[in-house]
């Protein structure tokens, strides 16, 4: 047994007892008195903080009073407790399954006799809140893209399916306060289980079209399917269990949902077939021998709206070119013209052009 130190109340000497002794004798007075124990009062007041914390939903300050708690004294069961409530309710989920049922395993390591059950019905039950909270961000965050929510489907349900083992089953039916967890957890994992049949299926049909993929996934998904909702069912009353659905895909539904997957894809094909069609006869040269067919035909050269784009090209260039001639040679031409017909001396000249150019550019304004 492990020794600590204290000091007597009555005389202040130095004293070595046994660690789980709760009075001590002083061997130099002969008083008698209590020791007052320390660690659970620093114990007990980390954890009034951490409840605190958890009712106002601040699961990072709960988790770390209980963190403190557990360094003061690692044997508090009700440390461990509220260490894996606060991490089972963070607003992110983290992948920490493995330090949630190591959490929850020491608890119940630690716990009292006369709190076992009240510790393990707690442990027990944020097992399942937590699975039920995996499940359900799976489907908000991918529930509407089926082939992320495919790839990230199953590690999620074994995430739950492994917490759910860590229930016992006869814990389940003796207690009656988890049933309606226990029950959320067994509807929540159905629905889940569900959907990602119906979205493996739906893939199947919109990527691979086969028939023979469908069979094979259901018939490798429903033993899978049946063996875990029985261990989801398990502990709980009848009338509180899910049924396990039959078939969803029977031979009929299979037929009809590979013709409908083949009138798909065959309307796609028409479509591009059609697109492909368009995109040629938009892209077709003229024929070469054209204007002598038409000659042929009436004995004269074919009609200028006929022409080839490349001949259309140089006359547009060639007017282009005759429109800038005329803008700069005509006002040089009349300027020069106005200028020879002026009589006087150089700057006269230039104040006559100048007035000529003002009236002929009023004009054409009033005009406009």
């Amino acid at each position: 047994m492990a020794l600590i130190q204290i000091k007597c109340k009555n005389c202040g000497a130095n004293l070595q007892i046994e660690e789980n002794r709760r009075t001590a004798k002083c061997e130099y007075c002969g008083s008698v008195f209590e020791i007052e124990d320390e660690t659970a009062q620093d114990v007990d007041n980390f954890l009034f903080l951490a409840r605190n914390a958890e009712k106002l939903s601040n699961w990072s300050e709960a988790e770390r009073y209980a963190q403190k708690a557990l360094e003061v004294n690692h044997r508090a069961a009700e440390a461990w407790c509220m260490k894996l409530r606060a991490l089972c309710g963070v607003s992110d989920i983290r992948n920490v399954i493995t330090e949630i049922l190591l959490d929850g395993e020491n608890a119940l390591t630690f716990a009292l006799p006369q709190e076992h059950d009240s510790i393990a019905t707690q442990v027990y039950e944020a097992y399942a809140k937590y699975a039920i909270r995996v499940l359900d961000d799976l489907s908000m965050q991918y529930g509407k893209h089926y082939t992320e929510y495919i790839a990230r489907c199953p590690s999620a349900m074994a995430t739950a399916l492994q917490l759910r083992e860590s229930i016992p089953d006869d814990f389940v039916q003796s207690h009656e306060t988890l049933h309606k967890t226990m029950h959320d957890l067994l509807v929540t994992f159905h629905k889940t289980a569900n959907n990602y049949c119906d979205s493996s299926i739906q893939h199947c049909n919109n990527y691979h079209n086969s028939i023979q993929l469908r069979s094979d996934f259901i018939a490798d998904c429903k033993p899978w399917y049946y063996a875990t909702l029985a261990k989801f069912n398990a502990g709980l009353p009848p009338a509180l269990q899910v049924p396990a659905e039959p078939n969803r895909l029977t031979d009929e539904e299979a037929a009809i949902a590979e013709a409908k997957a083949k009138r798909r894809v065959r309307a796609i094909e028409e479509k591009q077939q059609q697109a492909n069609i368009a995109t040629k006869n938009e892209s077709a040269e003229p024929v070469a021998d054209v204007d002598s067919l038409y000659r042929n035909w009436k004995g004269k050269a074919r009609p200028t709206y006929g022409m080839p784009q490349k001949k259309k090209e140089e006359e547009s260039i060639d007017d282009g070119v005759g429109c800038l001639l005329w803008i700069f040679f005509f006002p040089f031409m009349l300027t020069y013209s106005i200028w020879k017909s002026a009589e006087g001396s150089n700057l006269s000249k230039a104040v006559y052009v100048i007035f000529v150019w003002i009236v002929i550019l009023f004009v054409l304004t009033m005009g406009i």
